[in-house]
């Protein structure tokens, strides 16, 4: 199905609206790191549970995807997609009054679960309603969209603590989902179910257990799972660890973006590279180089 015949709406107008929802996840991770530091002093609690908040949001982030995309092929992308988005609203709404370190770990959690159907959902409606030739290009948007969230969020979010305090990024991240919400329920086609309610659980275990035996499959998971992994330790421990040295809130953006850029860098260099070196040889040349600056970083550490 084109996005032409699934609705009126103009192409670069579901672009759009595709987009946002898939960016919404990695912006309402990273807009509130600039204030983790303050809010073991803040919540009167250990920096250790602090750390969770980060954590209980990736957790659930991740989780969630495997679930919603079965869920939407079971009862509609745009059903599951507005059901998610209800649940980011809450969730940032909860964590913007939460009280205490655990009440927040708690909004985090459900914040994550929330915003997760904007990623899996948003990729899965490129592969419904464009066509072939296009989806590689649209692809290539939401790969850069993915690269500037997460400094664009901690930027953001900075400047945000300082003039208005912490709780204003979670408040921000609920008119943000509300937004996307409203352009998804307005713009965005409905679609039909792809799966029968019968047995649908059973072909769901059925599907994952045959990937599971694909060990080319698990190796490119494992290599995927550990490099995001490790990006993510980043954006947990930066902040406190940036506070060290005297960087605040207003300037931890600026610290952070760096490693989203060279992504963005990396993935525009792969493109062009790939017409002259096998796919293998480049993964491996880019691997290399992620080992060799993380070992740097940490020789820089103990030094």
């Amino acid at each position: 199905m084109s996005a032409s015949s699934a609705t009126s709406a103009p192409r670069w107008f579901i672009v759009v609206n595709l987009l946002s929802a898939i960016g919404f996840g990695l912006l309402s991770m990273t807009l509130c790191l600039p204030s983790m530091h303050e809010w073991s002093e803040l919540l009167n609690a250990p920096q250790a549970d602090v750390q969770l908040t980060f954590s209980a949001f990736v957790v659930a982030f991740g989780i969630a995807q495997v679930v919603y995309g079965p869920l939407s092929d079971l009862y509609g992308r745009k059903r599951m997609l507005v059901i998610g988005f209800s649940i980011a609203i809450l969730a940032s709404l909860a964590a913007a009054w939460a009280s205490g370190i655990w009440w927040l770990v708690i909004a985090r959690f459900c914040q994550g679960a929330g915003a997760a159907a904007g990623l899996v959902i948003g990729r899965a409606m490129v592969q419904d309603f464009f066509a072939a030739s296009d989806r590689a290009r649209i692809m290539a948007y939401i790969g850069m969209a993915m690269g500037l969230c997460p400094p664009l969020g901690t930027i953001v979010g900075g400047q945000v603590h300082v003039v208005f305090g912490w709780r204003a990024n979670f408040l921000i991240a609920a008119a943000v989902a509300v937004i996307i919400l409203a352009l998804v329920v307005l713009c965005l086609p409905g679609g039909r179910p792809e799966r029968s309610q019968n047995h649908w659980l059973k072909e769901i275990a059925t599907a994952y257990g045959v990937l599971m035996r694909e060990r080319l499959y698990v190796g490119f998971v494992a290599i995927l799972s550990m490099c995001t992994g490790t990006f993510y330790v980043f954006l947990a421990g930066a902040p406190s660890v940036l506070a060290g040295y005297g960087v605040g809130p207003a300037e931890i953006g600026w610290y952070i973006m760096f490693i989203p850029l060279s992504y963005i860098v990396g993935s525009f260099l792969t493109s062009r590279l790939l017409r002259y070196i096998p796919e293998n040889r480049l993964m491996t040349l880019g691997l290399s180089s992620s080992l060799t600056g993380t070992l740097l970083v940490l020789a820089l550490a103990l030094a």
